[in-house]
């Protein structure tokens, strides 16, 4: 018997050797070494080209006047005056997207955990003391595709806000 413990106690003396080997054994490849990229001291710079000379006092709120299109000057006035129609549009949007999230969210089982405690008592009685926990789950599995068809009606709705954003940026009108 005395010769079966001592046996044990070697292996389990061995036992921290082994995993130090095995985990030694894990490690995987060289040491990473940056390779040499040939990099050149200078770029050569195209014909005609300058650096450029930023004028920070310049004004800067009609900035598109610079390029003197008519185009571009029409397109700024019409976007200045739609600019809180696309903001309310893309908080619509926005709220689309959370609604969808909202419906997914049917999907998975509801948890809910309540707890709550009492004290009563009248003058010269004891008073009693009243603990309680409850701990409720719910979940309905989606076997004929009710859930599913309500997140496809929201993602639905999303995309017709993206339809609605989209033509007043570009339309002539």
């Amino acid at each position: 018997m005395n010769a079966i413990h001592a046996r044990r106690r070697r292996l389990l003396g061995l036992l921290p050797l082994l995993a130090c080997g095995g985990l030694a054994a894990c490690l995987v490849g060289p040491n990473y070494r940056r390779p040499s990229a040939p990099t050149p001291g200078a770029y050569k710079e195209v014909q005609g080209w300058a650096p450029a000379n930023p004028s920070d006092a310049a004004d800067r709120r009609d900035w598109w006047t610079v390029f003197g299109d008519p185009t571009l000057n029409d397109l700024e006035t019409r976007v200045a005056t739609s600019n809180q129609t696309l903001v309310g549009a893309e908080a619509a949007y926005r709220q689309a997207r959370a609604l969808v999230a909202e419906q997914r969210a049917a999907l998975f089982p509801v948890v809910a955990l309540s707890a709550g405690a009492s004290v009563s008592g009248r003058s010269g009685a004891g008073t009693a003391q009243s603990y309680n926990l409850g701990l409720g789950a719910t979940w309905e599995p989606d076997l004929w595709g009710a859930i599913r068809r309500t997140i496809e009606n929201a993602g639905a709705s999303a995309q017709a806000r993206i339809g609605l954003v989209a033509p007043r940026c570009g339309s002539s009108g």
